[in-house]
């Protein structure tokens, strides 16, 4: 629910818009503020290569599946030149958007009247203004480049999700029978029956 609400989030207020800043280094005051998280950005990710993959590209569209979402970067008038940013929230991330109400979930506070937002890892404003900050007070959200998202880790990993991909009743059982362990474990595996499920 979390994800595919921040999914509606990107497609009401970045989708069709070009990047005209970004900054990759912490944000709002934190104890890493202005350091660049080798963490949360990962597969030894630069800063450079942030601003490089970014900087004056369009968000053409914003994808979700289970608790992976994308946003597909394109060169102006260029299709051949795409680049997808891909995120994992972890239990506490969050995008913020600079005056909307931030999306609220399971104690992970997060305001957009303070900005930047305490915990931005990113921040990116648009070319109408609009600015975006991805926030992970926990450092356990990750951020990736990938050209290809749905032919690499670790989304090609993921069962099917149940809002855009519903599997028959017969892929839902042969998903089930894939481990010998508890039920809510084998739900909670985003690779056997569906992706997405939470705690």
């Amino acid at each position: 629910v979390r994800v595919e609400a921040a999914r509606g989030l990107v497609e009401s207020y970045c989708v069709g818009k070009t990047i005209t800043k970004v900054v990759a280094t912490e944000l709002g005051g934190g104890p890493r503020d202005g350091l660049f998280d080798d963490i949360v950005f990962t597969d030894k990710v630069t800063k450079s290569d942030i601003h490089k993959a970014m900087m004056g590209k369009k968000v053409e569209s914003v994808h979700r599946k289970g608790k992976y979402l994308w946003w597909r970067l394109e060169e102006k008038g260029n299709k051949c030149s795409i680049i997808n940013f891909l995120f994992h929230f972890g239990m506490t991330g969050a995008f913020i958007i600079r005056g909307v109400p931030a999306i609220q979930y399971m104690g992970a506070k997060h305001s957009s009247e303070i900005w930047p937002p305490r915990y931005a890892k990113m921040s990116v404003t648009f070319n109408d203004d609009t600015e975006l900050a991805f926030c992970v007070p926990r450092r356990i959200g990750r951020i990736r480049l990938r050209d290809n998202v749905l032919n690499v880790e670790p989304v090609n990993k993921l069962a099917p999700d149940p809002l855009y991909e519903l599997p028959t009743v017969e892929e839902f059982r042969t998903g089930l029978q894939k481990k010998a362990t508890c039920i809510k474990a084998v739900l909670l595996d985003q690779s056997c029956v569906v992706s997405g499920v939470g705690n």
